[in-house]
């Protein structure tokens, strides 16, 4: 809008309101023109707010996930853990029965082996009877 425009304009709103109204008509203005920009800062600032509160919400989701896989593989290792060790007993009762084998093989020999004993004693016993009534 050039001058010459402006200065018409002036001129009308002059004629319309009268030179009373000016000072009623600009600070009017005026505040109008302060709220319109209060107005534009309370709106940009809510759309920053929102815009944070999107990327905090987003941070906290990216969390959540972060912490659901932290979660998942300590469970993965606790499970790992527990295989291990049950691999760990399973070695140990094979040990163990292995031991148990070994020592009724032996308790069976030393069965067998009292068992020959005794035999050969009452054998002499009853040899030394039969001597003993021989004579």
């Amino acid at each position: 809008m050039g001058t010459s425009e402006l200065v018409i304009i002036l001129i009308i709103i002059l004629l319309i309101f009268g030179p009373s109204q000016i000072p009623k008509l600009t600070r009017t203005f005026r505040k109008s023109s302060k709220e319109f920009q209060e107005g534009m800062e309370e709106a940009e600032l809510e759309e920053k707010k929102k815009q944070e509160a999107e990327e905090a919400e987003a941070k906290v989701r990216e969390a959540e996930e972060r912490a659901k896989e932290a979660e998942k593989k300590a469970k993965e290792a606790d499970l790992k853990m527990a295989e291990a060790k049950q691999k760990e007993m399973e070695a140990k009762l094979r040990e163990t029965e292995a031991e148990l084998e070994r020592m009724k093989a032996q308790q069976s020999q030393a069965a067998a082996q009292a068992k020959a004993a005794a035999d050969e004693a009452a054998q002499k016993a009853a040899d030394e009877a039969a001597r003993t009534e021989t004579v």
